[in-house]
């Protein structure tokens, strides 16, 4: 789920659902999936801490640290795996948490929409570069 809507919710407060809430919870679903398959039952890696970071970023129940794990995305994500995926999921997997940190506005940052052309501009770059392999 998108970190505002997460937000709000905490907080009680009524928002407009609006099309970047759904792209962010893509790229969290997609992460999300990516990395339980790495450590699944009979996963690809065995490296533990591959374990511990899906734990550390998926593994919350309560509110308060779910949204803890999802205000600075997933910088580490992809040196946590890297070696694991193919260069260009690597590089995708990268430009998308590197576009939701920019669509958070933050006091003093760069401010940018997350939208689907951003959205379909990475996977087509991605998926050309995959072909290529």
């Amino acid at each position: 789920m998108a970190y505002d809507l997460l937000k709000a919710m905490r907080l009680k407060e009524t928002i407009s659902h609006q099309d970047h809430h759904d792209l962010e919870s893509f790229i969290w679903v997609l992460h999300y999936s990516i990395l339980r398959h790495l450590v699944g039952l009979g996963g690809v890696t065995s490296r533990q801490s591959v374990r511990d970071f899906f734990i550390q970023v998926f593994g919350h129940m309560h509110l308060r640290t779910i949204m803890a794990s999802r205000y600075n995305g997933l910088g580490d994500f992809v040196m946590e795996i890297k070696g694991d995926i193919s260069p260009p999921l690597e590089k995708l997997l990268g430009a998308l948490d590197t576009a939701i940190m920019f669509s958070r506005p933050r006091p003093g940052a760069e401010h940018s929409n997350l939208t689907y052309d951003v959205l379909f501009t990475f996977l087509d770059r991605a998926i050309v570069e995959m072909q290529s392999l």
